[in-house]
């Protein structure tokens, strides 16, 4: 509780202290040297402070990368909407004007180190995953990089060189999935606009299926592109290449070894239209749900399946550009699985 107000502060730590361990300061600087201490998961600041103001204090807590995660709830007699709107403007997580209601301002508290604890709980899962990903891509090139060289060895039997084939596959994939991890990771936790520029769509189909063509190769498989017209779409071209090539890695993933993939680009009205086709055994009847739903890949099924993290990445992908992705068919005869994003993009 910061609060030059002795009489306030002994208000607040009556109603808080049964439930909360509560500390006070009569002042920001010894809020600052309270907080680097006590390390509190609330502040209740008041705004008119003795030495500096408390939307400067709440600006300046907020901004600190040890103090970003503490929730600040102002408490003040400036009940004005601007006065609320300056305090928010300030980084303030609410704004509680005096006299408040005891029910009320416990109900704010408990509300916010709820949240709190949340964000600390995804901010360390996304260390986790982060630190995790870039961690195993050093052995995933080293199990890759020997497999190709003992391939490329005279001494191997064909059931041999099968075995190694597979071991390069398989740890590339696992690569691949890595670096999406790491690129969906960062694209969570950046700014919330998009970085944009101008892509073409037959560049970026002829660069997606250059860069999956040894892929197509080991399993024998033709990939076919449609190029029914080449335009120019305002994007992020890096994660609309991945998308693509998410969709392409799936198709490839599930086809057998002969058959063809169908990768194809067209524009209609004011959307791009990206649609990946191919001869596998098509996706489950309930499938769909993976694509109504948030790309949270909640469902563990759909991972076991190897289906999740690749279609969630592109739906993912698909909804920062104001996009969406949608399974067009399904069955005995393959899966066509379109991509459709806006040409111009204008915000997220």
């Amino acid at each position: 509780v910061v609060d030059d107000d002795k009489y306030n502060i002994y208000i607040l730590k009556e109603i808080l202290s049964e439930k909360f361990r509560v500390e006070s300061a009569g002042n920001a600087k010894s809020a600052i040297a309270m907080t680097k201490e006590f390390r509190p998961d609330l502040i209740l600041l008041d705004v008119i402070l003795p030495d500096v103001d408390g939307l400067e204090l709440c600006r300046l807590l907020k901004s600190s990368p040890d103090f970003g995660f503490i929730k600040i709830i102002l408490v003040s007699a400036k009940s004005q909407i601007g006065d609320r709107l300056e305090g928010y403007d300030a980084g303030a997580d609410d704004y509680i004007c005096k006299p408040f209601e005891k029910e009320e301002l416990l109900a704010k508290v408990n509300v916010f180190l709820r949240l709190k604890h949340v964000e600390e709980v995804e901010r360390l899962k996304e260390d986790v995953i982060s630190l995790f990903s870039h961690e195993v891509k050093t052995p995933l090139n080293s199990i890759s990089g020997f497999a190709e060289l003992l391939e490329s060895t005279t001494t191997l039997d064909e059931k041999q060189k099968e075995i190694v084939s597979h071991i390069i596959i398989n740890s590339k994939e696992l690569l691949s999935l890595t670096e999406k991890s790491i690129l969906l990771n960062s694209i969570r936790t950046s700014s919330k606009f998009l970085p944009t520029d101008e892509a073409g769509s037959a560049q970026l189909l002829d660069e997606v299926v250059k860069s999956r063509q040894w892929k197509a190769g080991r399993k024998k498989i033709r990939i076919v592109k449609n190029i029914q017209s080449d335009f120019k779409l305002s994007c992020d071209s890096k994660l609309v290449f991945e998308a693509i090539g998410a969709l392409l890695d799936n198709a490839l993933k599930f086809s057998s070894t002969g058959s063809s993939v169908l990768i194809s680009t067209d524009k209609e009205k004011e959307n791009s239209l990206f649609v990946v086709k191919d001869e596998g055994e098509g996706f489950p009847d309930d499938f769909d749900k993976i694509l109504s739903e948030k790309p949270r890949g909640k469902d563990i099924n759909y991972h076991g399946r190897g289906y999740g993290i690749g279609l969630a990445f592109v739906k993912y992908v698909a909804e920062l550009h104001n996009g969406s992705l949608k399974l067009l068919d399904t069955g005995k005869h393959g899966s066509a699985v379109e991509l459709r994003l806006p040409l111009s993009l204008t915000r997220r």
